[in-house]
């Protein structure tokens, strides 16, 4: 996935709650900057892991890549529905796995 596919789907959806309900700037700004969060926090937590389980390997440390290997799909698992935000009765849905 393009790392900045994301900025994508955000301005869509952000269009769409501006030709909906018309909130604030202020509003749209904060739904944005939660979704950049929650997206740095995702994309952080998985490229640690996986790291993590390149060294695993590396390291032929066979009880280490399966607990981590776990833990990743664990992560891809907790992501996969997306995650919706709210703001002042305005929500957005973002998406995190492909």
């Amino acid at each position: 996935m393009n790392k900045f596919a994301i900025d994508k789907k955000l301005m869509k959806q952000l269009a769409a709650i501006r030709n909906k309900k018309k909130p604030s700037e202020e509003i749209l700004n904060s739904l944005y900057a939660q979704a950049m969060l929650e997206y740095s926090i995702y994309e952080y937590q998985k490229n640690e892991i996986c790291k993590q389980i390149d060294d695993a390997l590396e390291e032929s440390d066979e009880q280490r890549f399966f607990v981590l290997s776990t833990h990743y799909n664990e992560l891809l698992d907790r992501y996969r529905p997306g995650k919706t935000l709210f703001e002042k009765g305005y929500e957005l849905n973002i998406q995190f796995v492909d």
